[in-house]
């Protein structure tokens, strides 16, 4: 796998270094043709970068299973969790008002259901 991604690393950079090599030593002119080649061998350094996660996720089989973690927020295709809503009714019991100084309590308190959250 490391032999891979070294391989893969040098052949999107060495075109440009190749180009910064010329540049130094003074072998180029400035027409369009070589800065577009340069612009291209930039991108295709960058693409590395694109490449990595890539080729990651097929060479290594910890990280497949790690993405599949992540994407699948832990739940695997044969381990399926149902979660189970149900709404319960309590009883409320409400206390004496001299518990809370002579104050009524409002209704809100009294459903089990806050409207704030």
């Amino acid at each position: 796998m490391v032999i891979i991604v070294v391989v893969i690393f040098a052949l999107c950079w060495l075109p440009l270094q190749i180009v910064f090599m010329i540049q130094h030593f003074g072998m180029f002119n400035d027409s369009i043709t070589f800065v577009a080649i340069q612009m291209a061998y930039n991108g295709l350094a960058y693409m590395n970068s694109c490449v990595n996660p890539i080729l990651y996720s097929f060479l290594c089989e910890n990280v497949r299973q790690s993405f599949r973690n992540i994407l699948c927020c832990g739940y695997s295709q044969y381990e399926r969790r149902t979660v189970n809503m149900e709404m319960k009714e309590r009883p409320t019991i409400l206390p004496k008002a001299s518990e809370h100084h002579g104050h009524s309590i409002p209704p809100s308190t009294c459903t089990g259901i806050s409207a704030t959250s």
